[in-house]
């Protein structure tokens, strides 16, 4: 019985060795992520004026909001001009700012004629759907005094035990020169959402209001404008092969999106070992990561002469579709290089009419026996059928 242990517990070990040289012989691959460019999800061109015609809503929400709005301004954006409720005020020589008319006592009509007027291209028109943007201590019949007491002696609730403030508006996009609305969506957003979705906001808004107000404002920048969204690209991984640790390194940098850091190790890779096909791979993806696409395609395409694997072609698919992305969220034209694959073509579409059904009657004998293949089927086809109910 010893014996025969001893003997399966080697063959084990020796299976294990091999899965592991194997491994090793062949590379494998993980996951990270990187963040891309994307479209709007409503608008389509990033080259125009927008305007908030009118919030209606609380007033402190509403102010809070549209000043908060501009400053969540994505740097990439700048060239969308935005102007607030206050900008659209039409305010004649005879009348006094503090007197002129709200966009909201003008109604849609006045604020599409003000935005018209400044040269906006869109407007937008919201309405805050529910504000909880405030968390109010449940009333108490205890005198304050004694009140006070005990919640000296209670330990207060974490954050997250606590009811999240939340904030939910309904847009409406209208298009300014022809009068119609073009997109409608609404934005949600609560303090826990916020937090795990703009971490670097708890930073930039200690109060939480604030902060779910300014998460609400980047949510509405992504329905207007392009933005950045999160995906994961596959990196190829070395163990034994020459530069197999410089390799392993900048994965690792690049798993903490330390991209350029990465890319230096890689870099220094491929001019030491110039067959390194993993480390070309890598490389494509490092340059796709600062949208250097021309780049990427050139060491991708190094990374199939040397090693021809399924892998490094998704890589290649991948690389051309995120090209194609950036060029129609950002509307520029095709690459000088010209795109790798050809562009999709819808195809027609098929014509009822013109199929005819199956007459069993001129069917030949053969092909009508229950439970026997057709000729012209395969046995897969055939196996695999539905089964009727």
């Amino acid at each position: 019985m010893v014996v025969f242990l001893n003997t399966r517990m080697n063959k084990i070990t020796a299976v294990v060795w091999l899965l592991l040289l194997f491994s090793s012989l062949v590379g494998c691959r993980l996951t990270v992520p990187m963040y891309v460019w994307t479209q709007p999800k409503t608008l389509q061109s990033p080259q125009y004026a927008v305007a908030i015609g009118n919030l209606e809503g609380p007033s402190e929400t509403t102010r809070d909001y549209c000043e908060i709005f501009l400053k969540q301004r994505p740097q990439q954006q700048e060239q969308i001009a935005v102007l607030t409720p206050d900008d659209l005020v039409d305010t004649q020589p005879v009348v006094l700012a503090s007197t002129a008319p709200t966009l909201g006592s003008q109604g849609e009509i006045g604020a599409m004629q003000a935005a018209k007027k400044h040269g906006t291209d869109f407007l937008l028109m919201g309405e805050v759907i529910r504000d909880e943007l405030t968390v109010e201590k449940s009333a108490s019949n205890l005198p304050p005094e004694i009140q006070a007491a005990i919640d000296a002696q209670t330990p207060a609730a974490p954050a997250t035990a606590r009811r999240p403030e939340h904030l939910t508006i309904a847009w409406r996009a209208m298009n300014t020169v022809t009068g119609e609305r073009v997109a409608t969506f609404t934005t949600i957003m609560d303090r826990n959402i916020a937090d795990e979705t703009y971490p670097e906001l708890i930073w930039e808004y200690p109060d939480a209001r604030k902060r779910v107000i300014a998460a609400n404002a980047r949510e509405t920048w992504k329905a207007i404008g392009p933005h950045v969204t999160k995906d994961h690209a596959n990196l190829a991984v070395a163990w034994i092969w020459p530069g197999s640790d410089r390799i392993r390194k900048g994965v690792v940098l690049a798993k903490k999106s330390r991209w350029m850091e990465a890319e230096e190790e890689w870099l220094a890779v491929v001019e030491a070992y110039p067959t390194q096909h993993r480390a070309w791979h890598n490389l494509a993806l490092a340059a796709a990561a600062r949208e250097d696409f021309s780049t990427a395609k050139s060491r991708i395409l190094k990374a199939l002469e040397l090693s021809d694997n399924q892998q490094y072609q998704k890589t290649f698919q991948w690389i051309e579709l995120r090209q194609r992305e950036y060029h129609t969220a950002f509307q520029l034209p095709p690459p000088e290089e010209g795109w790798a694959f050809p562009e999709p073509k819808l195809s027609s579409p098929l014509d009822v009419a013109s199929v005819k059904p199956i007459d069993l009657d001129s069917e030949p004998w053969y092909r009508i026996i229950p439970g026997v293949k057709p000729p012209e089927w395969s046995w897969y086809a055939w196996l695999t059928q539905p089964v009727p109910y």
